[in-house]
């Protein structure tokens, strides 16, 4: 491929170069456009002429075939010459290299614009071309977005068949229905094993040297998004959290995402006065709101090396950030991200905060490290999650339409042959602890898990290839044993009065000595769950939770309704986004009088 240029331009023959991320020294001369204007800093020994970009057409189907997004990322602006060829107008002399897709035909020239206009003209042509690739930036293959097309007619034609059933054989059913419980509760054990038994293995994943010892030479630039929906009063505290953090300004990039029709977002961070590296994202109106869409979007901004995400209520360690570039300096190129711990300010509201905080306690504590310990698929947490850009894009960033984007995500790059790290910082949030809007949470990831699990089995002999057995094999613990385990939990208690001597149903049809292994089972199952919550709970901050633990029962109970209203949205609207409100507690887990709203 070679590519011919007029006088005084960069020759972009050399393959090698192309794609480079390399950005040029940025040169101060004073110009007619005053000292202060972006294209102040390249002209002069670039080379390059200005390009009025009033007096060319835009070439839409270069720019199709480039990439609103990529050119939108790298500002250029693709223009067409009376004569015939392109003019490539770019904000900086090397953001064509950003690039990675270039026409083989004609002549290409590259000329300077300045990078606000290529910005705003692109954003008012092309918005909807924009708004279609957020939504769409994963292949069909890779996204749940045709889920009610295909899925949803086998999960319904399933459903009645179960219905038929009950109505004809209610006791078959029943069996089945137990036989399916016992499964899930296996399911359950033997990831409580993996946990013990990294535990057990445990070899600090995270080094513990002071950060100075992995400090890396070249500071890496980092990118934070902070997807915010009806906020109320939230900006100061937002700015707060972020602006603690410890890392040079220079080297970091805040882009705050509002929905273009949130406008108390929008009136509350309009009373803010933001810090210069931070910067608003307005993302249109589409088929769709989602989370993932919203940093899809948000990805033709970013500038960063690494991506992180937070929640509005978040409030990251001071030195989180420091970690995260010293981590990723040391880390092989195949641990494409890193997940943080997370934990609850509010530990000790009530009794379901407190259940909740163990919870999480022993999934970040004990789970996490033991799946990333045996080199096993990690569920991603959706915030405290720091991402390689360059893999991201290359894996096409979030699926828009999983409502679990995060788990999703965690799933899709083990499958492509990346890793994920534990980062040993904490992110403390607000628990949500109210019956109701809980079981809505919960609901959303329990649906989320299981339409991940129904995406990635579309060709289970191409996900086995990919996984590989021990990884395919926890995938399905992770997926529809969590799914089964949660639906059909009630029919497993009904084993309970077996301890006391009465005859549960199912032994009447039951071989000799089923009714010992059952029982065997349950009582190895309840002891799992008791070793798991104590040792998830050996920090000095959650041993005071420890005589809270029989009250877990009751907590997971919600688990059944809130996956049963799963099973249901999925039907409905599998794509729907049950927001989460927060803010009836302070920072130091006070809880206040006059609620504010966070997502």
């Amino acid at each position: 491929m070679s590519y011919q240029f007029s006088g005084g331009f960069e020759d972009l023959r050399f393959p090698n170069r192309l794609g480079s991320n390399k950005r040029p020294k940025r040169l101060a001369v004073c110009q007619d456009w005053g000292i202060d204007h972006p294209l102040t800093r390249y002209v002069g020994k670039s080379g390059l002429p200005i390009v009025d970009l009033d007096t060319y057409d835009l070439d839409h189907s270069l720019l199709v075939r480039l990439g609103a997004d990529r050119c939108l990322n790298a500002r250029v602006l693709p223009l067409r010459r009376p004569a015939g060829g392109t003019i490539l107008a770019c904000g900086e002399p090397d953001a064509h290299r950003m690039l990675k897709t270039w026409p083989d035909d004609g002549s290409v020239s590259v000329a300077l614009a300045d990078p606000v206009v290529i910005e705003e003209t692109i954003l008012k042509t092309y918005e909807r071309e924009l708004v279609r690739i957020a939504e769409e930036k994963r292949e069909p293959s890779e996204s749940c977005r045709n889920m009610r097309k295909v899925h949803v007619v086998w999960l319904m034609i399933v459903l009645a068949g179960v219905l038929g059933s009950i109505a004809l054989a209610p006791e078959a059913v029943f069996l089945c229905a137990t036989g399916v419980a016992l499964l899930g509760l296996g399911a359950s054990c033997v990831l409580k094993f993996i946990a013990l038994c990294g535990f057990v293995r445990h070899s600090q994943p995270i080094p513990r040297k002071p950060l100075g010892a992995n400090a890396p030479r070249i500071t890496p630039k980092i990118t934070i998004l902070l997807p915010l929906l009806n906020e109320e009063r939230v900006a100061e505290d937002l700015i707060g959290s972020i602006e603690a953090l410890h890392y040079p300004r220079q080297f970091l990039e805040v882009l705050v995402l509002v929905e273009a029709k949130d406008a108390l977002t929008k009136v509350a961070l309009e009373r803010t006065m933001l810090p210069k590296h931070f910067r608003v994202i307005e993302v249109p109106v589409g088929r769709i709101k989602t989370k993932p869409r919203a940093m899809n979007y948000a990805l033709a901004f970013a500038t960063g090396d690494i991506v992180g995400i937070y929640d509005a209520e978040d409030q990251p360690e001071h030195d989180q950030l420091l970690k995260v570039a010293a981590q990723f300096a040391v880390a092989p190129a195949h641990v494409a991200c890193l997940q943080g711990r997370l934990d609850y300010f509010n530990a000790d509201a009530n009794i379901m905060a407190r259940c909740f905080t163990l919870d999480y306690a022993s999934w970040f504590r004990l789970f996490l490290p033991a799946l990333v310990l045996f080199d096993l698929p990690v569920p991603l947490g959706g915030t405290t999650l720091f991402i390689r850009r360059s893999v991201l894009e290359k894996l096409r960033g979030w699926d828009a339409h999983n409502v679990t984007e995060d788990a999703e995500l965690g799933m899709h790059l083990y499958r492509n042959g990346y890793r994920v790290g534990l980062l040993d910082s904490t992110t403390f949030e607000e628990a949500n602890c109210r019956v109701l809007p809980w079981i809505k949470q919960r609901s959303r990831w329990l649906k989320g898990y299981f339409i991940t699990w129904l995406m990635h089995m579309r060709h289970p002999r191409k996900c086995l290839y990919d996984m590989g057995i021990k990884g395919f094999v926890v995938f399905q613990l992770l997926m529809p044993g969590t799914v089964v385990s949660c639906a059909f939990a009630p029919l497993l208690w009904l084993f309970y009065p077996g301890l006391a001597g009465l005859e549960h149903p199912i032994f009447r049809v039951a071989p000799d000595g089923f009714d010992q292994a059952i029982i065997g089972l349950l009582l190895t199952a309840t002891l799992l769950t008791i070793i798991t919550f104590v040792l998830g709970s050996l920090s000095k901050k959650h041993r005071h939770l420890l005589p809270w633990s029989p009250f877990l029962n009751l907590y997971f109970l919600l688990a059944t309704f809130a996956m049963w209203t799963a099973l249901w949205e999925t039907l409905r609207k599998p794509h729907h986004w049950h927001k989460t409100e927060h803010g009836f507690f302070d920072a130091n887990g006070r809880f206040l009088k006059t609620r504010r709203r966070r997502s």
